[in-house]
This record gives C-alpha cells, structure tokens and sequence, in this order.
C-alpha cells in the first residue's frame, strides 16, 4: 500500500490503535485534553466551516 510493506503498515496501525486507546482511557478519567500527550500531532483549534460553503466560496464559520 502507498509503497510501504505491509508489515510497516501494521505496525504503525496497531501504535495508532494503542495509544488512542490509552489516550481514550486517561479522557474517561479526566477531561477531553487529557491524553493529549498520546498524540503525534498537538490539536490546533479552527473555526467550524461547512465542506459546501467552502466550495462555493462562501465561507460561513459555524
């Protein structure tokens, strides 16, 4: 897949996977940013804009 074997792809699925669940259990235990520190990628705040208005040109922030 994507030129990458197939033994790679599992792997890192099963990382995604484990660490989502880690991350969903310390959010159960706490509030939605705990875990954070699970993710690859820190979350970056953006305004809600609908996929139609986006390309229609007339953006609405929701």
């Amino acid at each position: 897949m994507l030129g990458f074997p197939e033994a790679e792809i599992a792997d890192v699925a099963e990382d995604i996977r484990r660490r989502d669940d880690e991350r969903l259990s310390e959010q159960v235990q706490g509030d939605a940013m705990s875990g954070s520190d699970r993710l690859l990628l820190q979350p970056r705040p953006e305004p809600l804009v609908g996929t139609l208005a986006r390309e229609s040109g007339n953006e609405r922030v929701l």
